[in-house]
Order: structure tokens, then sequence, then C-alpha cells
């Protein structure tokens, strides 16, 4: 698990989508999570993006792309 905000855990494997909302916030789902359910953060979509990489390298686990 990352805490990617305050108090705002996700499992990194668990991340489907990071779509860029503008310069400075996206929109995040994670598995199972319908178009409506989806999670926006105050962060630019490459900074969320390379945080659960960052994590899922972490884990040891890392999936060939």
């Amino acid at each position: 698990m990352i805490e990617l905000l305050e108090g705002f855990w996700i499992d990194p494997w668990d991340v489907v989508i990071i779509k860029r909302i503008d310069d400075k916030s996206c929109l995040l789902y994670a598995t199972g999570e319908g178009a409506m359910d989806g999670h926006v953060l105050e962060y630019t979509a490459e900074e969320v993006v390379q945080a659960v990489m960052d994590a899922r390298e972490e884990s040891g686990e890392v999936e060939e792309e």
C-alpha cells in the first residue's frame, strides 16, 4: 500500500487508469470502479504514475510491459 495523499492509501497493483484532468490534477481509477467512481487527485498525472510505478518496483514484482 502507498499513501498518495494524506489519508488516501491504495494498493499500487489495483490502479488501472490515471487520467489527466489539467496541468495540476488527475483522476485515478482502481480495479472494479465504474466511470463515476474515480478519485480526483490534486497532483499531475505524471507524478501519480511515477508514485505507482515506484511502489510496484519496491515490491519487487514488476510486471513486464
